[in-house]
């Protein structure tokens, strides 16, 4: 009994000589995970409830256990059960956790608090803020509730150096070193229609037939001159014929899907619902627009940061389940 006492006496002590260590994770949000998963036994559940994904989840708890040198969990197919030094640890980091923000909310004025957390700043071409990006960093607060996000509309990014910018949002071919550049992916693009407008004015069957189209352009940094290719050749999409050109789609959106007229190019996740339901129809979907390259371009100076990081892990992870997106 004496033994067995001493052996968890020791082991506590080890676990507090290691919780600085984990402070090289993420601050408390590694240890706030840990209990979430202990309680919850599944690391989806306890993703699910943190906005994060369950791989991203998992990374986290996998560099846990390296960092301590230990075996956290017993896997079972999607359950979890913390093992007997998860079990300690638990308890442990519980209750320092508890008199952490027991004297938190003693010491620090709630908006003082507020006043002192994290800010993460963003900025994208506003298509891919307004659907992607904002939702999703929206998700991210869940497991940061005292960080600030700060989204900035940039149409074509700027070095995040000079923009003050954690992560720049950027389409197409970048500039700066490949070091601070993280490619995640590529968005599919293609014209669409109303079924009552090609309805009323016919189905075009060839790139020549949208000369006489009502034809709208959007001519913002994600989309210049539109190239289309079928059977191995290139055709370049009529855009100076179009009647109505704008910088950003919501207004051309609003006008196809009540009818008058044809896109030329559009991102497909800005129009998936749309396209599923019906309301929008893919024209000449045999001519195929190159999918439009995004990266991440990183500060230089912050790029280490393990918000960053963990951002950039996260919005990576929402990236590969999106619609009409794909991965690196």
């Amino acid at each position: 009994m004496h033994v067995r006492v001493a052996c968890r006496a020791r082991f506590a002590t080890f676990l507090i000589m290691r919780i600085s260590e984990l402070a090289l994770l993420d601050d408390l949000s590694t240890w706030r995970l840990f209990l979430k998963v202990c309680r919850m036994g599944s690391f989806a559940a306890a993703a699910r409830s943190s906005g994060m994904s369950a791989s991203a989840l998992g990374r986290r708890m996998a560099k846990l256990e390296a960092t301590l040198g230990i075996r956290l969990f017993n896997r079972s197919g999607i359950e979890v059960a913390p093992t007997p030094e998860a079990q300690q640890l638990l308890e442990t980091v519980g209750e320092i956790l508890n008199r952490f923000d027991s004297a938190l909310s003693k010491t620090v004025d709630r908006s003082e608090l507020n006043a002192k957390t994290d800010t993460l700043r963003l900025s994208a071409p506003c298509c891919l803020m307004e659907h992607l990006f904002a939702p999703w960093l929206s998700d991210f607060q869940a497991a940061h509730p005292h960080l600030q996000v700060q989204l900035l509309i940039r149409e074509t990014a700027d070095d995040p150096d000079r923009s003050d910018c954690d992560i720049a949002v950027h389409c197409g071919a970048t500039t700066i070193g490949s070091e601070r550049t993280v490619r995640i992916g590529a968005f599919r693009r293609i014209m669409a229609a109303s079924p009552s407008y090609l309805e009323r004015t016919g189905t075009p069957k060839t790139i020549e037939e949208l000369r006489s189209k009502r034809l709208f352009h959007y001519n913002g940094a994600m989309c210049d001159t539109i190239w289309l290719w079928k059977d191995g050749k290139r055709h370049r999409a009529p855009t100076e014929l179009a009647s109505l050109c704008a910088s950003t789609t919501g207004p051309l959106m609003g006008l196809v899907l009540e009818g008058k007229g044809i896109v030329l190019s559009t991102a497909v996740f800005m129009c998936a619902n749309e396209l599923r339901d019906g309301k929008l129809v893919q024209v000449l979907p045999e001519y195929k627009e190159a999918d439009k390259p995004v990266s991440f371009m990183l500060h230089s100076e912050r790029s280490e940061r393990p918000l960053v990081k963990e951002a950039v892990d996260f919005l990576r992870e929402k990236w590969k389940d999106g619609e009409g997106l794909s991965s690196c």
